[in-house]
């Protein structure tokens, strides 16, 4: 009973000083029907928020899963407590995005929770992750060369998701589960050692407590610590932030000079792009001896070496879109703007203005993003040049290079737009029909 009232009163308490926002909020709870999750259900009952049952059929254990729901339905109307069930066909998804099992199942739950606290069904979620847990992730990120953050193994809350759980091991629970004799449903495939998870689980940390057995307590202690280390991390990293990166036209430079003054160039240049999803850090340094025009690529950014500076910015979107253009247009509002006239004379005021030969034209003309290997005939020059090269002779990084059109008849470059003609399609004395093409930035 001692134990009873002290651990609803610890969550309690987390609950006040870590998630005061939470207080009056309509709580949905992650369950599966095991032991963690019937716990923390038991714990918010005790403590009277107000809380909704979430459970996922991901249909990968046949009857069990169905017995798992039935069990879930049984609670929920005895306990008089609302439950939301959804089901998915995780082996579909999984082959479709090409991921392993877990990873279409975790994708699949939080793409739900998600759309619960969109849609305003719930407020916030509650998973009933432990410290035994966050101990397992931090090994699986050790396997992964994980920085200090992946040590610090589960994090207490992202965006809308909180895990009240984290400061308690899961004897501990299991101790609270039994004195209050809740029922729970285990979960077979728990019992191999095919993942990852349960391998450490099983065989790592039960070695480790053979050793010390306040390993597990020893361990959260420490990753206890390593927030803490994490928050002076972060605002140190900040400070410096504040004074190496600068920003140019919507990216973020450092320059290369400044960086190599502090003692740990390659540890903040991890602070600072781990959010923008690189993980190819052997790489990354490497840029930094590189020749100019390297550079990384994240899923969503560049990260690209440019003489002297290192340059952040976000890939381009629609690099693969063609935009056909018919004869007879006059004007083109978008993606740029572009006006077709005839010439009145072939003289040329500005780089924002061609004058070509309209009979050399093969209609439609196309628009489209610069591509590696692209190549011209620059207009005044003799022979051709990679657009590439071009670029580099007027100090054009990537990033910049990633804004410009290319204007195009049958594949042959016109106007790298902005810049340069092509001698290909230039007016002369003899031309007849000529277009003036103006460009608008």
């Amino acid at each position: 009973q001692a134990l009873y009232l002290r651990m609803i009163k610890q969550v309690f308490d987390i609950m006040n000083n870590n998630f005061p926002f939470a207080n009056g909020k309509h709580l949905g709870i992650a369950v599966s029907g095991g032991l963690d999750s019937m716990t923390l259900v038991h714990l918010l009952k005790s403590n009277g928020y107000k809380i909704t049952l979430l459970h996922c059929n991901f249909k990968l254990r046949g009857e069990e899963s169905d017995q798992d729901l039935s069990f879930l339905e049984k609670y929920s109307r005895e306990s008089q407590l609302s439950l939301k069930v959804i089901g998915f066909d995780t082996n579909l998804y999984a082959s479709k995005n090409k991921i392993s099992t877990q990873m279409a199942a975790r994708e699949l739950r939080y793409n739900w929770f998600d759309q619960l606290v969109k849609e305003g069904k719930v407020d916030f979620i509650l998973t009933a992750h432990h410290g035994n847990d966050s101990i397992e992730t931090m090994f699986i990120n050790l396997t992964r060369g994980s920085g200090l953050s992946g040590l610090m193994g589960i994090p207490e809350r992202i965006t809308h998701t909180i895990r009240p759980l984290l400061s308690f091991r899961r004897s501990q629970l299991e101790e609270y589960a039994k004195s209050h004799n809740l029922e729970w449903r285990e979960d077979s495939s728990n019992a191999t050692d095919a993942y990852m998870r349960n391998a450490i689980r099983h065989k790592v940390i039960p070695e480790l407590e053979a050793l010390s057995l306040d390993f597990v307590k020893k361990a959260m202690e420490s990753q206890a610590h390593l927030r803490e280390s994490q928050m002076m991390l972060r605002e140190y990293t900040n400070v410096l932030m504040s004074r190496l990166v600068k920003n140019r036209d919507s990216s973020f430079v450092v320059n290369l000079t400044d960086l190599e003054t502090l003692s740990s160039p390659k540890g903040f240049l991890f602070e600072w792009l781990k959010p923008y999803e690189f993980t190819a850090w052997d790489d990354i340094v490497d840029l930094l001896t590189a020749q100019s025009g390297k550079h990384i690529a994240s899923p969503n950014f560049l990260l690209t070496k440019n003489r002297g500076e290192l340059i952040l910015s976000k890939k381009t979107k629609g690099k693969d879109i063609v935009v056909n253009i018919p004869s007879g247009v006059e004007k083109l509002d978008a993606p740029i703007s572009l006006i077709f006239n005839d010439a009145i004379d072939q003289k040329i005021n500005n780089k924002n203005e061609i004058i070509v030969d309209a009979d050399l034209l093969q209609f439609p003309l196309q628009l489209r993003h610069w591509q590696d290997g692209d190549r011209f005939y620059p207009l005044g020059m003799e022979g051709s040049k990679k657009v590439s090269d071009y670029f580099t002779d007027l100090k054009i990084s990537r990033p910049e290079k990633e804004n410009f059109w290319l204007l195009c008849s049958s594949q042959k470059i016109v106007w790298i737009v902005g810049l340069r003609g092509d001698n290909r399609f230039k007016a002369g004395p003899k031309t007849t029909n000529s277009i003036a093409i103006t460009y608008s930035p």
